[in-house]
């Protein structure tokens, strides 16, 4: 927003009105809409929630900056940008992705959802997932829907991005809304084989020494190693996990038992 003032006028004048800049309805050459960098500029993203929003150049995953979250008293709150329903149209269909990014805390993973909040219309307040993706701490995940429909009759639209659980700090770059199809490059998705520890495509003797040295020193070389360590799924490494990868190993096991609870 911003405000012509008329400079030489009389005494009787009146303050002009804000005026509003027109919005851009036309997507670029890429198909984009909005593609926000957050090199130097929130993008007019802001804290949803009880959250705050700063611009940080700790762990971008493009370039020097990212956006952070931080100060989170729920899972919901995290970060926010309006969307313009002169843009993304209720009914029709949009492509979105946002990066996002955790450092902090015990959990080697975390689940990333992109929602949109909006007022139905009887003007009730609903929201809808765009996406979800579990990523690994420190490292990048894609929240990315190439045709996701706004809702009819919606209006005040909140993009935002949430977690499942917990309320630590992350991060989020290159968040881009285009047209519907339109697939976004972004970081590839962390795969992982259960019970190889050592991540080198097998599960062998080799793992089983890894496996009964972490008993020992309760550490793994790296998360991913943490994660296919946990071959029964429970959420923590412990011996139970240690003899199922010898059975795995010795043929007397072909499949990992499911205990996620």
């Amino acid at each position: 927003t911003f405000v012509v003032t008329l400079e030489g006028g009389s005494g009787n004048d009146q303050p002009s009105e804000p005026v509003t800049p027109p919005v851009n309805t036309d997507p670029d050459e890429n198909g984009y809409y909005f593609h926000d960098t957050f090199e130097g500029d929130t993008f007019s993203w802001e804290g949803h929630g009880a959250a705050e929003a700063t611009l940080s150049g700790r762990t971008p995953y493009k370039d020097a900056e990212a956006l952070l979250s931080q100060n989170r008293e729920k899972a919901w709150n995290g970060l926010q940008k309006s969307l313009s329903t002169e843009v993304f149209k209720p009914g029709k269909e949009y492509s979105f992705s946002v990066c996002a990014e955790y450092l902090e805390g015990d959990t080697p993973t975390q689940d990333f959802v992109l929602s949109l909040q909006y007022a139905d219309s009887a003007g009730e307040t609903k929201f809808a997932h765009v996406a979800q993706a579990t990523a690994l701490k420190g490292q990048y995940v894609q929240l990315a829907n190439t045709n996701f429909m706004i809702p009819e009759g919606a209006s005040d639209l909140l993009l935002y991005v949430e977690t499942t659980e917990g309320t630590g700090n992350f991060y989020i770059d290159e968040a881009i809304g285009a047209v519907s199809g339109t697939k976004v490059d972004g970081p590839s998705p962390v795969t992982f084989v259960l019970g190889d520890i050592n991540c080198d495509g097998n599960v062998d003797n080799f793992d089983m020494i890894a496996a009964r040295r972490a008993l020992i020193s309760s550490t793994f070389s790296s998360n991913i190693s943490s994660l296919a360590a946990d071959v029964d799924m429970s959420g923590e490494y412990n011996v139970t996990d240690a003899l199922l990868i010898q059975q795995f190993i010795l043929g007397k096991i072909t499949a990992f038992p499911d205990n996620r609870s």
